[in-house]
């Protein structure tokens, strides 16, 4: 069974379309502030996973390079244009908020980026 939501929508995958660029987690404020003093020392490339790195089989995909400093704003005041950026698979900000299944209220990260897939070597390793 598919679990990649663009590959049920018949859809490409819009990390590596180039189309998300935009994110919104629901960290502690630990982490939150952990990445943005990371942010501010200069730190902006971090490791994409295709799931979280300790999720069973979860690799390596790339790298996500933060544009501007993450953020925190209520799900419900997210912009009706982000609904593209994150992702373009569903057709409001509605649609959205009901897949992610986060209350309108509650304060997430928002964190902007460019993703950089991982080259594989062309090189066939005996």
């Amino acid at each position: 069974m598919t679990t990649n939501l663009a590959d049920r929508l018949g859809k490409k995958d819009p990390l590596y379309e180039g189309v998300k660029t935009v994110t919104r987690r629901l960290w502690t404020d630990t982490k939150f502030k952990s990445i943005c003093n990371q942010y501010d020392a200069g730190i902006r490339r971090h490791a994409a996973w295709s799931a979280q790195p300790f999720v069973p089989n979860a690799k390596h995909i790339g790298w996500v390079n933060l544009t501007q400093l993450p953020y925190r704003e209520k799900l419900e005041d997210m912009p009706e244009e982000d609904v593209f950026f994150e992702g373009n698979l569903w057709r409001s900000k509605d649609e959205f908020i009901k897949f992610v299944d986060i209350h309108p209220d509650n304060l997430v990260t928002v964190i902007r980026f460019d993703f950089v897939p991982l080259v594989k070597s062309i090189r066939n390793v005996a």
